[in-house]
């Protein structure tokens, strides 16, 4: 971001030409759209809607919402407002969702009157049971309909300073959802350096498969905007669909996961040379998959133009912080990251013993600049030991510095990437530890070639009528599909190594026996 550009979502917003195609939305009835000049009424109508509630700048607003227009034109609003937004992800159940807007501490949460295949009655009577303390407002919305009665018509006023906007979910270490803030201008800086590089421009058509609630979902739009290209949104996501909107919609960019990605082109709708308009395709290696494979399988789908690379980001440090330009070499686009995309950002790598380490060696990746978080809502300590004393970010990455970027190699710990989500098994762990029979749980994964990070459960039970199906039942009415483990594994006991520090869970050993229950090569 230059100087002299605005920090605000908001003005660069606004100087896109108000009859442009701004968000798509592909029901199964057919679409909706909405120019730029209607989301910005949209958010003129928000602004004055969440004001006259009492809302103030600092408050936080939590959005329970699939991807529809509206998400963004509240987002343009708590803009204007200095508001918090807090996404929640339709998938999260029962305690999940409950845990994340305890941390957050909303005064109003936003949901659909009705939406698809999702039960929105249901999950807010299970996670509202009893009272959120601080939640002032429920704001049931057709999420298919404009509020601006006309009125509105014009841009909202902007508030001063430069405020946590955002707050994206990542993984507890004891069970519990930390939320990462970000100021406005983090994200017009990343986001804004994230279309340049992905070289999306005006009238050009973005698919934005990958929910809101996540950074990576909110970004790829929030970038498609602030250089007037449309958003198409599946609010609820369909792999054929999907592939149909590429043709109907004339889709130039495509970003997500590589299960996603994977989907789409395996998808019998799918017919990559009807496509000739689709050039960028940023993916992050989420299966395990090499990504040799999936830029093979993008190269050749028919797809003329298209250009594939990886890239490398996080709830904390925001997606997309680095990542080779789509027409770079193949082999730096096989890497996941390449070139900072925003010239704010830094990264080191640090040895063990704390010594930074040069170019080209291995070591845990630390960031610093103006796109790092501000902090975890409502968790002091988890903010500070996210940190340095020098004022860096802990990644907690293995990976190596080059001139001018970075290079991700793995994960230092024990974290599952499960279906796309960063997943710490203490969280898992503290849900099925909560069944009154379980005596003692640990959560490892192994990795699949076909499928990436699966979780295996290793279980210990005080009652003998307790078995696999029921857990997995007790699972599922408690936390989102794609944590509950694949294998829940009852056992007497479990290997534990005794040493001068404490008595410790022998994971490797673990691993060990849970790759045993799955069929590889």
């Amino acid at each position: 971001m230059t100087k002299t550009a605005s920090p605000r979502l908001l003005d660069r917003i606004s100087a896109i030409p108000g009859s442009q195609t701004a968000v798509v939305t592909v029901g199964t009835d057919g679409e909706t759209r909405w120019s730029y000049g209607q989301l910005l009424s949209e958010a003129g109508a928000w602004t004055q809607r969440l004001s006259d509630l009492g809302l103030e700048a600092g408050d936080a607003i939590g959005l329970w919402l699939p991807n529809c227009a509206p998400w963004l034109a509240i987002e343009l609003a708590a803009s204007t407002l200095g508001l918090l937004v807090v996404p929640v992800n339709p998938r999260l159940r029962g305690n999940d969702a409950r845990a994340l807007l305890e941390r957050a501490g909303l005064r109003c949460l936003v949901a659909p009157e009705a939406s698809g295949m999702v039960d929105f009655d249901a999950l807010l009577g299970e996670a509202l049971a009893s009272p959120l303390p601080g939640l002032d407002h429920v704001l049931r919305i057709d999420i298919d309909a404009q509020i601006a009665s006309g009125a509105e018509a014009g841009i909202p006023r902007a508030a001063g300073g430069d405020l946590a906007l955002n707050c994206f979910s990542t993984s507890g270490s004891t069970g519990a959802p930390k939320l990462a803030m970000h100021r406005q201008s983090s994200l017009v800086i990343r986001f804004s350096a994230a279309a340049q590089r992905f070289g999306i421009n005006s009238g050009d058509a973005v698919l934005c498969a990958l929910p809101l609630c996540g950074v990576w979902g909110l970004g790829i739009s929030l970038a498609a905007l602030m250089r007037g290209a449309s958003c198409v949104f599946l609010p609820v996501f369909s792999a054929s669909r999907a592939a149909e909107a590429m043709h109907d919609y004339q889709i130039a960019h495509v970003h997500g996961g590589d299960n996603l990605v994977r989907e789409i082109l395996n998808a019998p709708t799918f017919q990559g040379e009807q496509l000739p308009y689709w050039r960028s395709c940023y993916f992050g290696a989420f299966t395990g998959s090499p990504a040799a494979e999936t830029i093979r399988m993008i190269a050749t789908s028919g797809a003329v133009q298209v250009q594939a690379a990886q890239a490398y980001g996080s709830s904390e440090a925001l997606a997309f912080v680095a990542g080779a330009a789509p027409n770079a070499p193949e082999p730096e686009r096989l890497l996941a990251g390449g070139p900072y995309l925003d010239d704010m950002t830094q990264a080191r790598a640090v040895s063990p013993d704390g010594s930074n380490l040069p170019h080209g060696e291995r070591g845990e990746l630390q960031l610093t600049g103006a796109c790092i978080m501000l902090g975890y809502r409502n968790d002091s300590p988890a903010s500070t030991a996210a940190m340095t004393p020098d004022g860096w970010y802990r990644t907690g990455d293995l990976g190596y510095t080059t001139p001018g970027g970075l290079v991700f190699i793995s994960r230092l710990g024990d974290a599952l990437r499960l279906r796309g989500n960063l997943i710490d098994p203490a969280e898992i762990e503290h849900h099925i530890g909560t069944h009154p029979d379980v005596e003692e749980v640990h959560v490892v994964g192994v990795s699949l070639p076909s499928r990436g990070d699966v979780a295996v459960a290793f279980v210990r039970v005080s009652s003998p009528g307790l078995d696999e199906p029921t857990l997995k039942a007790f699972c599922k009415s408690r936390i989102a599909g794609f944590k509950i483990p694949d294998r829940i594994v009852l056992t007497d006991a479990i290997p534990v190594t005794v040493g001068a520090n404490g008595t410790k869970v022998k994971k490797g050993e673990l691993r060990e026996r849970a790759l045993a229950y799955f069929d590889t090569p």
